[in-house]
């Protein structure tokens, strides 16, 4: 064989074996291959009573994002991108009002949303979110407080 060819195959096992590397890399820290990036659970309480919710969704500043259902409480979202994501969760308020007993949820619009945001720091990270609602009757008022856990892993 030439060492024209020789260099050449070289040549070509070099960039399969940097694109398998990098591949590889990605799948580890979850930024290829359908891996999400922000992973989360969600719980919500109403007069400390467990509120079942199950739907919600995220959008990103960059106008992605979709709709995902709740399994046991767990989301997730593609993320992958450093910015400003909306995680917006829908309380029925009918669903509020039987629990509660209080039927001044019915004079509200059907849904209510709650928006959690949170900010990406890089492509690389993966992060997992605790994000937890409570509605809590305070004398004659409702007051609603909301709590947000999390950690990041990756080189962000």
């Amino acid at each position: 064989m030439s060492k024209r060819k020789i260099l050449a195959v070289a040549a070509a096992a070099a960039v399969i074996l940097c694109a398998t590397a990098g591949l590889a890399v990605r799948w580890i820290l979850g930024g290829q291959n359908g891996s999400d990036l922000i992973r989360g659970t969600f719980s919500a309480t109403a007069d400390g009573k467990e509120l079942a919710v199950g739907e919600g969704r995220w959008t990103g500043e960059n106008g992605e994002g979709e709709r995902f259902r709740l399994r046991d409480g767990a989301f997730s979202a593609a993320g992958g991108t450093y910015g400003v994501y909306d995680f917006i969760f829908v309380l029925d308020n009918r669903a509020l009002a039987d629990l509660t007993g209080d039927d001044v949820f019915l004079a509200l619009p059907e849904q209510t949303q709650l928006v959690y945001q949170y900010v990406s720091p890089s492509r690389q990270n993966r992060s997992d979110l605790a994000l937890h609602a409570d509605l809590v009757r305070n004398g004659g008022q409702w007051l609603l407080k909301m709590s947000a856990d999390y950690e990041q892993s990756g080189d962000g």
